[in-house]
């Protein structure tokens, strides 16, 4: 990877067009390592490359619409219900909206085309993520994102 220069944050409201506005500069966007955390929301590490160079990683703590799902349930909810429930959320469409900034180590190049991104939360999730910030510590989650974020870079000899 060539010159990494900065590991920092960026506020993204829908990862969803995040990745589309990306993709609009030929950047390919994998997702590595994606868990499902206990409070049923998400986190995966995004390695972005242009012409089969990385040029950034991104960690990204999030919740989707099958976060929503869940949330709806009761909770006595039948294990056919709960299974119901995330088809149905897949098929409607997923959106995901990452519930602190997203923490990056990126190229020059990258972080000129994140000085010009900006975006809005998805309607369908605007109260969601309202409830999750209201359950949890931000804090918490932000420390612990940059703690794996170094981890990965140190196993990788970044």
């Amino acid at each position: 990877m060539d010159s990494m220069v900065v590991l920092s944050f960026i506020k993204v409201n829908d990862l969803n067009k995040f990745i589309d506005y990306l993709n609009n500069f030929n950047i390919d966007v994998d997702e590595y390592g994606h868990i499902v955390l206990p409070d049923s929301s998400e986190y995966t590490l995004l390695i972005c490359k242009k012409s089969g160079r990385v040029i950034a990683y991104i960690a990204v703590h999030y919740i989707d619409s099958h976060y929503a799902a869940l949330n709806n349930l009761s909770e006595n909810a039948s294990d056919k219900e709960i299974i119901e429930a995330l088809i149905n959320a897949q098929k409607s469409g997923v959106w995901r909206v990452p519930v602190e900034p997203i923490i990056y180590v990126a190229t020059e190049e990258f972080i000129e085309l994140l000085s010009r991104y900006s975006d809005d939360i998805p309607r369908d999730a605007a109260a969601y993520i309202n409830q999750y910030r209201g359950e949890t510590d931000l804090l918490k989650g932000l420390a612990s994102s940059i703690v794996n974020l170094a981890r990965y870079l140190g196993q990788n000899n970044m």
